[in-house]
C-alpha cells in the first residue's frame, strides 16, 4: 500500500512537471538565443537610464538625472555623450519619455511639452517637429511612419503619423471596447512594438497583448497568455479636490518588457516577473510569443536579470539593472 502511494505521488509530480513544461513542447521555436551575451556598455551605478532605443548602427540611452543622451556606435564601439537641451522652448525637451533612431537621427517624444523633436546624430543639431495632433505617450517606428499611442483620448488610443505628409491617421478599433477594457488608465501603460506586419502593445499589469493590422490600421485582437490577479485601488483626492489614481497594489504578473524576434514577424520576446495560473516567470528568462499560434514556444536563459529587452533586425539587447549593464545577443536559426 505504501509503494502505491509513493507511486501515486510520483505520478502527480510528473503531470504536475508536464502540464508546467507543456507550453514550451506544443511547439517548438526556429530560434536560438546564443548566451553568454557580449557586454556593449558599462553604465554609470547609481542612475535610473530609459528609454532605450536601437538601429542597425546605433543603441541609445538616456540618464534622466544627469539629462544625457549616450549613443553606441555599432561600426566603431564608441559611446557619444551629448547633454539634452531642457527646457520649453524650440529644440528643448522636459519628459522624453520616448524616442527612437531612423537614418542617422534620433527623435524623441515629450508628452508634456505635446512636440517630438528629432535629432542629427552627426551634427547634434535638433529640430522641432510640427503635427497636428494630440498628445501621444508612447511610439514605435517602421519604413517611413512613426506609430502612437496614447493614455488619454476617450475614443482613440492608436495612430499612424507619417514623417512625409505629416498626418496622424487613426487605427480603427472596431471590436475594442476601449471604456470597457481600459477604465484604469495604468492598464494602457505597456510596450509598444510594429514590424512589417504588425502593431502590438504589450501590457504592463496584464498579460495581455492587442494585435493591430499595421497596413489595414485595424484592430486584430486581444491575446491572454496567462490569467493574473490584478488589485487596484479606489482614486486618491488631493486637497485642493483633484483626483488621481495609483497604479495596481497587487499584481501576479508584471510584464517588465517586450521586444520583436528579429527577421521573424511572427515572434516577440516577452520579460516577466511573477506566477500565474499556467506557469511562473522570471527575469533571467525571455519568453517567446508566438502571435500566430497564440502560445509560448520557448523560455531562453540569458544567465543575467533582465530589466528592459529591445532588438534590431539581427540582435536582442539587454539592460540589467542589477549590473548596469548593455549586452548584445545574438539570434541564431536552429
Amino acid at each position: 500500500m505504501r509503494a502505491y502511494k509513493y507511486c501515486y505521488l510520483g505520478l502527480l509530480v510528473l503531470v504536475f512537471v508536464l502540464m508546467g513544461s507543456e507550453f514550451l513542447r506544443a511547439q517548438s521555436s526556429n530560434w536560438k538565443i546564443k548566451s553568454p551575451g557580449t557586454v556593449i556598455a558599462n553604465l554609470e551605478e547609481g542612475y535610473e537610464y530609459g528609454p532605450f532605443a536601437v538601429s542597425g548602427d546605433y543603441v541609445a540611452w538616456i540618464n534622466w538625472i544627469l539629462k544625457k543622451l549616450y549613443i553606441w556606435q555599432n561600426n566603431s564601439g564608441e559611446i557619444l555623450e551629448i547633454d539634452l537641451q531642457e527646457g520649453k522652448g524650440p529644440s528643448e525637451v522636459l519628459t522624453p519619455v520616448n524616442m527612437i533612431v531612423e537614418n542617422n537621427h534620433i527623435t524623441f517624444l515629450d508628452p508634456t511639452l505635446a512636440k517630438l523633436v528629432r535629432m542629427d546624430i552627426d551634427t547634434k543639431k535638433a529640430e522641432d517637429i510640427p503635427t497636428r495632433f494630440g498628445v501621444q505617450d508612447f511610439m514605435t517606428i517602421f519604413d517611413k511612419y512613426i506609430y502612437f499611442m496614447t493614455l488619454r483620448s476617450p475614443d482613440k488610443m492608436f495612430y499612424q503619423y507619417d514623417f512625409e505628409g505629416g498626418e496622424a491617421v487613426p487605427f480603427n478599433l472596431s471590436g475594442l471596447d476601449l471604456f470597457k477594457e481600459f477604465n484604469n488608465l495604468f492598464f494602457k501603460q505597456g510596450t509598444l512594438l510594429s514590424n512589417q506586419k504588425y502593431v502590438l502593445l504589450a501590457t504592463k499589469y496584464r498579460p495581455y497583448i492587442y494585435l493591430l493590422d499595421r497596413e489595414r490600421l485595424q484592430y486584430r485582437g486581444k491575446f491572454e497568455w496567462d490569467i493574473s490577479e490584478v488589485d487596484t485601488d479606489a482614486p486618491q483626492r488631493t486637497e485642493d479636490e483633484g483626483v488621481y489614481l495609483l497604479p495596481p497594489s497587487k499584481v501576479n504578473i508584471l510584464t517588465e518588457s517586450a521586444a520583436l524576434v528579429p527577421r521573424d514577424p511572427n515572434h516577440v520576446f516577452i520579460v516577466a516577473k511573477g506566477k500565474g495560473r499556467s506557469r511562473s516567470y522570471e527575469k533571467e528568462k525571455v519568453y517567446e510569443f508566438d502571435l500566430e499560434t497564440k502560445q509560448f514556444v520557448a523560455a531562453h536563459k540569458l544567465g543575467i536579470k533582465a530589466e528592459r529587452i529591445f532588438s534590431d533586425n539581427s540582435y536582442l539587447y539587454v539592460y540589467s539593472k542589477e549590473e548596469y549593464k548593455i549586452y548584445r545577443f545574438d539570434i541564431v536559426s536552429r
